[in-house]
């Protein structure tokens, strides 16, 4: 019996000692580690500091993916997981196809956010040439043209829920609504860029953005829009207009300027010329602004940034 008994000792003493040999060599993970496609550098998640390189791994923090399991000697295939919802910093050792195409024009934009701040803070309105990549812009007029060709249009209408109404004398424009198109690439693209734009306004002027409305917007010729305010009497949401121009080489002759009126008695304004990647930023409820008759067919996509409703901060 005792002989028995030193036998199966020394056969688990072997068994331990193959094991730790086995770890070393294929350096086998924690738990809370399993395998997955792509190279986990680091989570972000509290007590998830730790590095991992060199192993194809995911983190078990609550992310979305499919988890797989894999035997210790770790010659299991990883399965497929979805790293674009992931809350991990996940980096990858060699160059991978993005989920989202609209990955690539993250943090690209064309000017200095602090600057914007700043500016909006001290006048409470910019315009900002070249503002996004050339190559989003030009996609983005591909899009618009696109859909407007597929007859996705209608008419604009001012007015609200059930107070709204067609009236050309007062607009004459053609819209479609950003999130009926949301799967476009390059409006997902712009959709990106746009929100890194509301996290820095948050973050430096505490206006409480939480979404962007926006839509294209096509004028034929001959086609404005008459001074207006943005914000609507009973709905205080709007907070800051954005106006983004998709018209390459737009000669000054052909109108369709935005005028934007910078007092209470709208004597004093600024006209700004609708050139693609210019991108015009201001107080939806602070300034009047008009859109000029077009001469030829002019393109841009306008939209509001929304804050949940209630008192306003100034």
């Amino acid at each position: 019996m005792l002989a028995t008994l030193s036998v199966w000792k020394r056969e688990l003493n072997c068994l331990r000692l193959s094991f730790f040999m086995a770890s070393r060599r294929h350096r086998i993970v924690p738990k809370r580690l399993v395998w997955a496609r792509g190279e986990l550098v680091s989570c972000g998640a509290s007590g998830h500091g730790r590095r991992w390189p060199r192993w194809r791994l995911g983190c078990r923090h609550a992310h979305p993916w499919r988890e797989a399991s894999a035997p210790w000697w770790g010659e299991r295939k990883p399965e497929k997981f979805d790293r674009a919802h992931s809350p991990c910093r996940l980096a990858y050792g060699r160059k991978r196809q993005s989920v989202h195409s609209a990955m690539k024009f993250m943090t690209q934009l064309q000017f200095d956010l602090d600057t914007v701040l700043d500016t909006l803070a001290d006048t409470g309105w910019i315009v900002l040439p070249r503002a996004l990549p050339a190559e989003l812009t030009a996609n983005l007029r591909e899009a618009c043209l696109q859909v407007w060709d597929e007859g996705r249009f209608h008419e604009a209408a001012t007015g609200r829920a059930g107070g709204q109404a067609r009236r050309a004398e007062i607009r004459s424009d053609s819209v479609l609504w950003l999130d009926q198109v949301a799967e476009l690439p390059a409006v997902r693209a712009y959709n990106a860029a746009m929100d890194e734009i509301m996290q820095a306004v948050n973050r430096g002027l505490y206006l409480g953005l939480v979404e962007l409305e926006s839509h294209f917007a096509v004028y034929p010729e001959g086609a404005f829009y008459k001074k207006h305010l943005d914000r609507f009497q009973d709905d205080d949401a709007r907070t800051l207009t954005t106006v983004f121009y998709l018209n390459e080489n737009w000669p000054a002759e052909a109108g369709g300027q935005i005028r934007l009126y910078l007092d209470d008695a709208c004597e004093r304004f600024v006209d700004v010329e609708p050139e693609a990647g210019t991108l015009v930023l201001f107080l939806a409820d602070r300034f009047w602004h008009e859109v000029l008759p077009a001469k030829r067919q002019r393109l841009s996509v306008t939209g509001w940034y929304r804050r949940q409703g209630g008192s306003l901060p100034w």
